[in-house]
């Protein structure tokens, strides 16, 4: 994170230890609000992450322009960095 951004975050929920649900609730990104869910599941030979990822972007129009240019593939390649992260991390460790 860049020295002097604000991202404070907070955990809404927690389900059967599987599942956990946050939200952004302060930053000083062109972001409105922003919501996401992460849960893992076990499956036949492993286990399935799923992420539900939802956000609104600040300065109406101009912010839509903003997210279709720039900030929708930052996210998705940020998103797709913490998979990658997590699937060295459980190799690893088993």
């Amino acid at each position: 994170m860049k020295e002097g951004s604000v991202v404070k975050e907070r955990v809404l929920g927690m389900e059967d230890d599987n599942a956990i649900t946050m939200e952004l609730y302060e930053s000083n990104w062109p972001v409105k609000n922003m919501k996401w869910r992460m849960a893992i599941d076990p499956i036949s030979g492993g286990i399935l992450v799923t992420q539900k990822f939802e956000y609104q972007m600040k300065f109406g129009a101009f912010g839509a322009i903003l997210n279709s240019l720039f900030l929708k593939d930052k996210m998705n390649s940020a998103l797709q960095e913490v998979f990658e992260r997590m699937k060295t991390n459980i190799e690893i460790h088993n």
